[in-house]
């Protein structure tokens, strides 16, 4: 009975496993049999290989993948900080002033 629990839990750790294998399978098939054409959806290992090259060619646009995104957290960062600078202050100021209140809330609605 115990060896049955056992077993049993074991088929049940490797579910997850096993659906995302069946499905990247499948994925691949689909696109590899033609049933999506590949203008429309890569196949896994093609999107595999490509990032892999991406990772160590700098073609074609002379940057390597991390550049990318090291240049995005910085652009995403940034607009952080710029939101912080204008909506805290704009914040206290429409809390404080409702003439400010009022033109402020002809923008945000």
């Amino acid at each position: 009975m115990m060896a049955k629990r056992n077993t049993r839990g074991r088929i049940l750790k490797l579910i997850p496993f096993i659906s995302v294998a069946a499905f990247i399978i499948s994925w691949q098939l689909i696109v590899e049999l033609g049933v999506v054409p590949k203008m429309l959806l890569a196949a896994p290992l093609d999107v595999l290989r490509l990032f892999i090259d991406k990772l160590t060619q700098p073609h074609p646009d002379g940057a390597l993948l991390y550049v990318h995104v090291l240049v995005s957290l910085e652009e995403a960062i940034l607009g952080y900080f710029f939101a912080l600078a204008i909506g805290i202050p704009l914040g206290l100021l429409m809390g404080w002033f409702h003439t400010i209140e009022g033109f402020a809330r002809l923008y945000l609605k």
